[in-house]
């Protein structure tokens, strides 16, 4: 079976279950209480979600940033590329949000902002694996709290067992990822060798750009912590959401509900953006803490509505620069 099929397969499969969990979610709510609890937020609650959401992706993109070596560039040089490497993010979440059938086109083209911002393209791709890890790391623990908080505020609560078995699923995908960045340089520079010594030399700068950012372990630990700290951040965003639709709910709840969506999300990777599945696993989480279907739903879809309203003029905007660009490289 060649690879196209393959992916065609997974993203019809993926279709499929999503369109199955929006039917199933539609068949329990009210579409009533949906619409109140978004009228409740309001413009001006929307627009809070939009400056919380832009200081998250400015965040992360400074640890990603930060993960470029030193010697790499001049402190000058660092200061610019660190609003560089902001826009890359911002990309990068664009592209897999509004563009989720594309697989890994949000890292490419945050890739692409990197190079044409002068960043060595080994060093770029380097930077990109070694945070896409640091981040899955930084929501591993964000998962392993939220399982906690669940354990604590609902002691024996029935989905506990399940959750946890998600939780190891996604230790595992996490540790052979990492294992995959320290020893796999080696491995793919001697398959390369195959295709020429050109794709060797290439595979084998990523390798040595790789051990210049593993090299500082302490650089990697503080990335971590920022992303630790975003993803903790994402969870107050919930609860703020949820206060500012009227809807009672502790700190503690919004953060077990959102880290453990997010841990469902990402073994539903199959799933295009989540559809169906995020939203599940919000009505799921949010009934354990009290919160009706209609509000939960409601506070995926201000979710989903505050992605499309950053990614779609990102996106435009690139392509309008993309654009230009090749006219004049055509002129």
């Amino acid at each position: 079976m060649t690879a196209a099929r393959r992916r065609r397969i997974g993203l019809g499969l993926g279709l499929a279950l999503a369109a199955v969990a929006l039917a199933l979610l539609a068949r329990r709510l009210d579409v009533d209480a949906v619409l109140g609890a978004l009228r409740t937020l309001g413009w001006g609650g929307f627009a809070v979600l939009l400056v919380i959401q832009a200081l998250l992706i400015a965040i992360a993109g400074l640890a990603w940033w930060w993960l470029l070596p030193p010697a790499a560039s001049t402190p000058t040089r660092r200061f610019v590329l660190a609003q560089r490497f902001v826009l890359a993010r911002l990309m990068r979440d664009s592209a897999a949000q509004i563009l989720p059938f594309v697989q890994l086109g949000g890292v490419v083209l945050g890739l692409r902002v990197l190079t044409l911002s002068g960043v060595d393209a080994a060093m770029a791709m380097a930077t990109a694996a070694a945070d896409l890890a640091v981040e899955f790391l930084g929501e591993l623990a964000y998962a392993a709290l939220g399982l906690g908080l669940l354990a604590g505020l609902r002691p024996g609560d029935r989905l506990i067992v399940p959750l946890f078995a998600v939780l190891l699923v996604m230790a595992l995908l996490g540790g052979g990822f990492v294992l995959a960045l320290l020893r796999g340089t080696g491995l793919l520079a001697r398959a390369a060798g195959w295709f020429g010594a050109g794709a060797a030399e290439r595979v084998y700068a990523l390798g040595q750009a790789l051990r210049s950012i593993h090299a500082r372990p302490s650089t990697l630990g503080a990335a971590w912590l920022v992303h630790f700290a975003a993803w903790i951040l994402t969870g107050v965003q919930t609860w703020l959401t949820l206060r500012l639709m009227h809807v009672p709910a502790s700190l503690g709840a919004a953060l077990a509900i959102d880290s453990l969506t997010f841990g469902i999300r990402s073994l539903a990777f199959i799933v295009p953006s989540g559809l169906g599945v995020q939203e599940g696993a919000f009505v799921m989480l949010g009934g354990l803490f009290g919160i009706s279907p209609g509000a939960a739903l409601a506070l995926a879809l201000a979710r989903r509505g505050r992605e499309l309203v950053i990614g779609l003029p990102a996106l435009l905007g690139w392509q309008i620069f993309e654009g230009r660009r090749a006219w004049r490289r055509a002129a």
